[in-house]
């Protein structure tokens, strides 16, 4: 199978009987790559000023740090093994891989701003084109543990090693493309939405009218006065998960006792109410879903009454919900709501480590429950109780 890079055509040749390699399928990247002409204008008007004859050309330094990442690899000094490598750089258009100190030098010398506006123009122009068409932007935040010393490590919120510094990427992505628009990446210790909003508007105020986004849609971290009027000072509809604070709770137990909940598809049930927390400036429409939560094995015989049992009376079933409560202006009801937070609609984020999303101080973790009789005896009765949040998914490439 011939194949064009910017090393030349190679020829592809499959042996089912080899072992895989990290790097196998580069020669389809690199053809990726060639194709498009974005390696080759990403590399010519990198920023870094060599002038001596002896210094490695852009493609060499890029190239290198392109390769290291390609092979997982987390550390400068892991570049050194791709040192001896004499077939893959030369899809790249390379003369050789650097080491680890030339590509470390190289990179101090790159100044912020300038950089930032080199990379940000490169990123754009892979999805510029995709925004002519509805699209649905997802924020999100990731916490990221870091070890060693690195520049804006700081100790904040990180549930997954508490008391460790971190970083906290602020993520915009292309709902379902798992396609990324930009980062924001702060100190561990900034990791609240406030944190990560102005590089949002700012990327969202730079797209023409017709290429803005149809909605925007983000977890609990993002339900909050300050984003909610942003969006709509900007005529942009919102889907937000609320945290589940006091207030929620009460609306929630009013809304059990209302009634009028109707089917929203994977086991959620959903009705619709008003809102006014304290510190928004007016009432918002929000949806209330719940979906039973089904015992673990030998734990319904656990609620029941044995005295009932040996009576003859028919013990009654306690019946446990988990619940999500969404604000959106979107014009859909609440199950075309409720789907668009569903796991299926909103996925894993493809940066790794400790996520905001759903966790944190102020969540409760507590279910609701519902006493309900059998078929054959007295209606059901509703306790009131606390509630907990069903979902915690969220979604969300850095600005380095």
């Amino acid at each position: 199978m011939p194949v064009d890079t910017e090393g030349g055509r190679y020829h592809v040749q499959w042996d089912d009987s080899a072992p895989m390699t990290p790097l196998g399928q580069l020669v389809f990247f690199a053809q990726f790559l060639h194709a498009g002409g974005r390696w080759e204008d990403f590399c010519r008007e990198a920023p870094f000023g060599f002038t001596s004859p002896n210094a490695p050309s852009n493609e060499d330094v890029l190239g290198s740090m392109l390769l290291s990442i390609l092979c997982g690899h987390t550390r400068y000094a892991h570049v050194n093994a791709l040192r001896f490598d004499t077939v893959t750089p030369p899809m790249l258009g390379m003369r050789k891989v650097v080491s680890e100190d030339s590509a470390r030098r190289n990179l101090k010398k790159l100044d912020q701003i300038g950089a930032r506006r080199w990379q940000g123009k490169h990123l754009r122009a892979t999805w510029e084109r995709l925004l002519r068409h509805p699209w649905m932007l997802d924020i999100d935040t990731t916490v990221k543990t870091v070890f060693g010393s690195q520049e804006g490590a700081q100790v904040g919120y990180n549930p997954h090693k508490p008391g460790r510094p971190s970083h906290a990427y602020h993520t915009y992505w292309i709902a379902r493309l798992r396609l990324c628009l930009d980062v924001e990446v702060r100190p561990g210790n900034q990791s609240s939405a406030c944190h990560g909003m102005p590089g949002l508007w700012e990327l969202i105020d730079s797209l023409p009218a017709e290429s803005r986004p149809h909605a925007i849609r983000g977890d609990c971290n993002y339900g909050s006065e300050g984003v909610m009027a942003e969006c709509e000072a900007r005529s942009i509809p919102y889907l937000f998960k609320l945290r589940q604070t006091p207030k929620v709770k009460t609306l929630i137990n009013a809304l059990e006792h209302v009634g009028g909940w109707i089917d929203c598809g994977q086991g959620f049930e959903g009705i619709e109410g008003e809102l006014q927390l304290n510190g928004w400036s007016r009432k918002r429409r929000v949806i209330v879903a719940r979906r039973r939560i089904k015992p673990e094995e030998g734990e319904t015989e656990k609620n029941t009454l044995p005295l009932l049992s040996r009576c003859g009376e028919l013990p009654m079933e306690v019946i446990s919900y988990e619940y999500i409560v969404l604000a959106s202006t979107l014009p859909y009801k609440a199950p075309a709501l409720v789907a668009l937070t569903g796991s299926a609609a909103m996925p894993k984020t493809p940066l790794t480590n400790s996520k905001t999303s759903g966790v944190g101080p102020g969540s409760p973790h507590k279910t609701s429950t519902a006493a309900k009789s059998p078929p054959d005896s007295s209606p059901k009765s509703t306790t009131g109780g606390a509630s907990t949040p069903a979902l915690s998914t969220a979604r969300g490439t850095a600005r380095q």
